[in-house]
């Protein structure tokens, strides 16, 4: 499934932005267009996720055949055209987000008055801020029918919020859920380093850059503080991200750079080492596993990341086992 997820923590999880459906009966401008389990799928609550699975369609389209615009009339499979595979797919997106909100049901999670004055509040104040004609147009432009529909978005939304506290609150419940657990992230052998560059970019010739580096060296191996001369003379664009030193594993870095620090004892300083880059001066440090993470542009997987990604998957199985019938209403759309 293509949903958007929520980050937690910096970490690609689960909860569900992409919510439309409260499973409500339809009433006749609203067609039931397919079944979940025995529950209605209706227009609105297809509807929305027209767009994203036609992006994504398109984007697969392009890179088998390399062409861009796909007409709904043509052939996605035999006997299939593009349109009625949008639409199934787009049945199969709204049918998650029912079984998501049929499971809070079965548990008694409602919304409450605060919540839905919450949500009233919320359409108000983007109502006001953004216009009534500019309101109407972000509504249509994201697949909203009715602004009836942009409330479903907002309480499926709080619903499923709920839910999954309730979860992860109650082991019990988190029990059907904790097969699918990811396993805790193991962190590999690391290594740290501060280093003081003289990049070859910043120089006539390499000779220059090295004759410069040596001065540098010589310099440190007298006594001079380490991190006076690494701020003052590194030519090293990462000293603003990372001032304190590098975390890395093997792999992370150009190989001579991670040999010259594995070389060094705790505290010492290395010769002139020689990358593409430039003439680095090594330090080694005690590495840092948060500044590993930052080298990665990452964050530590938590306990409840990993039970978050297992509820996840946990309800797109149950979306993929189930019983979904595609009603005639869905060629008429």
């Amino acid at each position: 499934m293509n949903m958007k997820r929520f980050l937690l923590s910096g970490c690609m999880i689960i909860l569900f932005t992409v919510l439309l459906a409260a499973c409500r009966r339809s009433d006749n401008s609203d067609p039931v267009v397919a079944r979940v389990n025995g529950i209605d799928i209706t227009v609105s609550q297809m509807y929305f996720h027209i767009p994203f699975v036609e992006e994504r369609m398109e984007w697969e389209y392009f890179i088998q055949y390399g062409e861009w615009d796909i007409n709904p009339a043509m052939e996605y499979e035999p006997g299939i055209t593009f349109g009625r595979a949008i639409r199934e797919n787009a049945v199969r997106e709204a049918a998650f987000l029912i079984i998501v909100n049929d499971y809070a049901r079965r548990l008694g999670i409602e919304l409450t008055a605060l919540d839905h004055a919450m949500i009233e509040g919320e359409i108000e104040r983007m109502r006001e801020q953004l216009g009534r004609q500019e309101f109407e147009r972000m509504m249509t432009s994201n697949g909203f029918r009715e602004e009836r529909n942009l409330t479903e978005f907002f309480e499926a939304q709080i619903l499923t919020e709920n839910l999954v506290s309730f979860i992860l609150a109650n082991p019990a419940e988190f029990l059907p859920f904790a097969p699918h657990m990811p396993e805790e992230e193991v962190i590999p052998e690391l290594f740290g380093a501060k280093h003081i560059l003289a990049h070859f970019a910043q120089f006539d010739s390499e000779a220059e850059a090295e004759e410069f580096a040596a001065g540098i060296l010589a310099r440190a191996l007298l006594g001079e503080d380490f991190d006076d001369l690494m701020f003052t003379y590194t030519q090293d664009p990462g000293i603003m991200d990372f001032p304190m030193g590098y975390s890395f594993a093997s792999g992370d870095m150009m190989l001579e750079f991670e040999q010259g620090t594995r070389d060094l004892a705790m505290g010492g300083i290395s010769g002139l080492v020689r990358t593409d880059f430039g003439i680095h001066i090594i330090k080694r440090i005690e590495p840092n596993a948060a500044d590993w993470y930052r080298l990665h542009q990452r964050q530590p997987r938590s306990e409840e990341n990993r039970m978050l990604e297992a509820i996840y998957i946990g309800f797109t199985l149950m979306t993929e086992e189930a019983d979904i019938v595609f009603l005639a209403a869905l060629d008429d759309i």
